[in-house]
């Protein structure tokens, strides 16, 4: 989101405000949804009564944490965004980032987590890394193909 938020802005202080900004939103929206599904609710150990309640620790210390992590993330992706929108060699590895993170992170689950799951989650996953893989073979071709057949210098002035 945060790298989508700076690919959409044109200035730089904007890309990396708004991200921060959306990402911390997100994440409260986020904890936000999972405490309105009931999923701090714990059961006291002294009530005998066994009446749920909130567990409000846990719900702070995870939305404090993530928070964080979206301040500090938040500042680097959004500007990864905005530099990406150079269309030059010079945004090819900010274009790319968005597909490398996302063949790393299927590779490790597929080795991780994807003998515990279901073989929809595999075949997925492995789509995920397909797409992944060949946006980046596209984005290098499409840089390389631009670069290329740009009018040089000389050329411009005949």
């Amino acid at each position: 989101m945060a790298f989508c938020v700076g690919l959409a802005r044109e200035s730089r202080v904007e890309s990396v405000v708004l991200a921060v900004a959306s990402l911390v939103t997100a994440v409260i929206a986020y904890y936000l949804t999972k405490l309105g599904q009931g999923q701090y609710l714990t059961l006291g150990r002294g009530d005998p009564s066994g009446t749920p309640y909130v567990s409000w620790g846990d719900f702070a210390s995870k939305t404090l944490v993530w928070c964080v992590v979206a301040c500090v993330t938040g500042p680097v992706l959004g500007l990864a965004g905005n530099l990406a929108r150079d269309h030059g060699l010079r945004g090819l590895p900010f274009r790319m980032l968005v597909p490398v993170v996302a063949v790393v992170e299927m590779s490790e689950r597929l080795d991780v987590e994807a003998p515990l799951q279901r073989p929809i989650v595999d075949t997925t996953w492995s789509g995920v890394r397909l797409v992944a893989v060949a946006a980046l073979v596209v984005l290098v071709g499409r840089a390389v193909m631009t670069w290329r057949l740009r009018p040089s210098a000389g050329q411009a002035d005949k």
